[in-house]
């Protein structure tokens, strides 16, 4: 600091402009979702099993699933959730769809002998195409390079199946 009364040369003034923060918007529940989906199937053990995917995707939010896909699919069934079938609702895959673009948790199911097939529908992505069948995420049995990663779920089942499929939701 100068002297009182010596000029100092060439002073130099600090000015601070107000920094502007543009604080992002915590993600939605929709968001949250996609985010778990995307990290669990980074998780080879999830990707190379849809009920291990599904399990994992549902316990990030506190919901408990146990067993192989058939057993999920009774799971959803037994109460605490909303389920819309497919076998006796033709609008089941867009009300699941509806369901996951509010924030809901929906898992599609469908049992089959010896074992099922389980998914986790997502909101559909900004941008993306409107479809006849909902978005979803899953593995794929001993193929986690084959696992669905932001695909309508008309690819998780044949052209036999897809239309037989149970969806459930629950709040998260």
């Amino acid at each position: 600091l100068p002297k009182q009364g010596v000029p100092v040369a060439n002073p130099q003034v600090l000015q601070f402009a107000p920094a502007t923060l543009a604080l992002a918007a915590p993600p939605t529940a929709a968001e949250r979702i996609i985010e778990r989906c995307k990290a669990q199937l980074a998780v080879t053990a999830n990707a190379a099993s849809c009920s291990n995917f599904v399990i994992a995707v549902a316990a990030d939010f506190t919901i408990s699933l146990t067993g192989q896909a058939n057993n999920i699919v009774d799971q959803l069934q037994s109460g605490g959730w909303t389920v819309y079938d497919s076998a006796t609702d033709s609008s089941a895959g867009r009300k699941a769809q509806e369901a996951a673009q509010r924030g809901d948790l929906v898992v599609g199911g469908l049992k089959a002998h010896p074992n099922g097939h389980v998914v986790i529908v997502v909101a559909r992505q900004s941008g993306g195409p409107a479809a006849s069948y909902p978005y979803a995420y899953w593995g794929k049995l001993n193929h986690p390079e084959q696992a669905g990663w932001n695909k309508t779920v008309n690819w998780a089942w044949n052209k036999d199946d897809r239309d037989r499929v149970l969806y459930a939701s629950r709040l998260i």
